[in-house]
This record gives structure tokens, sequence and C-alpha cells, in this order.
């Protein structure tokens, strides 16, 4: 949410204001639904451009109508990514350092609203640094949440994104699947299709589709079964993904769960 104000004027709205470590953000608010991420920006000013021009259309909730003050909106309807041509700050919707918040912007607007990457130019960062912790799960939340989860995380590793961030993840591209069972591919791949089999975009259960399989790359071959206790040792690598992320307890339990039970038979 842009606000037209300073984080003043939010705390004495909200009392429940919290402050992540999130570059693009001023305050976090945490309500039954989720999360909202408020960015302050001065009265009667533009706000800060995002990095990508669909991502700057806003709601003016007293006059209850849209403002669009990059003009935006065709870009929108075309459901084609375009970099704006002004200068951008180095802010987003994520703070990734050395660029890994260009890609982290993409990757959303293409698991969330289906944008086409068409040839945007985007540079894979080469020095070391990583996006926050707090940055990592707010991207992962919205990716998963979104209806094109599979796009936008096949973007995301295509960048580099996973293997820098999520080598747990990343290591299932180099696993191979029996084809009899897993004609789509790779773990990996196959990891990705589950996706779009999903009847609805809940966090849990999406968090369990992506790490279902995450054991396979450290388990072993035993007599007839080609990753032996696989299950198991996602659940485990899944648990600390998740803990070093920051995920609440109750969604790395039942994610743990999930992971865990999945090769239960479906009766």
């Amino acid at each position: 949410v842009a606000v037209e104000g300073g984080l003043i004027d939010l705390a004495k709205v909200f009392e429940e204001l919290e402050y992540p470590g999130i570059e693009a953000f001023d305050a976090r608010l945490s309500v039954d639904a989720g999360d909202i991420y408020f960015t302050c920006y001065d009265p009667g000013s533009k706000p800060p451009p995002q990095r990508f021009a669909a991502m700057n259309l806003l709601y003016d909730y007293r006059r209850r109508v849209f403002r669009d003050p990059y003009s935006v909106y065709w870009d929108i309807r075309s459901g084609l990514l375009r970099p704006l041509t002004d200068p951008v700050p180095a802010t987003g919707v994520l703070d990734g350092s050395d660029g890994w918040q260009e890609i982290a912007d993409a990757a959303i607007l293409i698991a969330r609203y289906n944008f086409d990457p068409g040839e945007i130019e985007l540079t894979r960062p080469a020095s070391p640094a990583r996006m926050s912790l707090d940055g990592q799960k707010l991207l992962l939340e919205l990716l998963l949440t979104g209806k094109y989860t599979k796009s936008g995380l096949a973007f995301l590793a295509g960048w580099g994104f996973v293997e820098r961030h999520w080598p747990e993840l990343a290591s299932l591209d180099g696993t191979v699947h029996s084809k009899a069972h897993h004609p789509e591919g790779n773990v990996w791949e196959h990891t990705l299709e589950t996706f779009s089999y999903r009847k609805t975009q809940d966090l849990v259960l999406s968090l369990g589709l992506l790490f279902h399989d995450s054991g396979k790359p450290f388990a072993k071959k035993r007599e007839n079964r080609m990753f032996d206790g696989h299950a198991e040792i996602g659940m485990g690598i899944a648990k600390k993904f998740l803990q070093r992320l920051g995920f609440e307890e109750a969604v790395i339990g039942d994610t743990a769960f999930l992971v865990r039970q999945h090769m239960l038979p479906p009766y």
C-alpha cells in the first residue's frame, strides 16, 4: 500500500505496526488475511516508481478510483513486462541486493498475473550478495499464492535466484526421475508441474508441493526403492528452510506434515 504521509501518521492509525528489514517498505501490519506492507511518500508528489510499469497503478480509496501516475494502464492490458525508461531508485517490491530485486519483481508479476516477460533485459548479479530473509519470505509467499506459480518459479530459477538463495531447491534440478513414473522430467520439473494441478492457491498446500520431493537428492537407493526415505528427509529440509526464512510455527508444522505424509495411499 502506497501512503501519502509519513511513518508517524501511519503509526497513529495502526498500533501494531512493525518495521521489517525490507528496503522498499517502511512498515508492515499483520492481519488475519496476511501481511500488509506500506510505503510512505510526501503528499502531493508521485510515489517512487517501481522497476516495471505494471507495478505503478494506485488506488485512491477515498474517491474509489484508480490513479495512473506513470501511464501504465495499457501495459497492464497488454500483459507484457516493460521496464520504466525513467530512472528508478534502487528499491522496489523487494530489496534485492545488486539487482536481485528486478528479477524478483518480474517473477511476481509472472506468477500472480501471467505477464509475458518478453525480451526484458535483466542482469544476474555477479556479487555474493543475497536478498534479506524477510524479502525472501515475502517473495516466496507471493509466488506460491499466485495462480501461475509454475511460470514464476521457472523464471526465477532461470535467472539464478533459486541457485543463489535456495540451494535446497536448486539441487532438485540435478536429480533424475524414472521416466515411467515421472515423464515430465527431473525432480525440479516434476515439482513445477504439480502446481498445474492445484485446486487452490493455499500457502501451506503450495509449500507442501514445493518441498514434497526435496529429500530425493539426498536419499539412497535401497532394494526396489530409488529414493528410500525421501519423505522423512524432505520433512527435515522443509523445516530448516522455513525456519531460516522466518515462517510461523503453525505453517512450518503443517507443511512438514504434508511433506512427511505425501506418500500415503489416497484412500
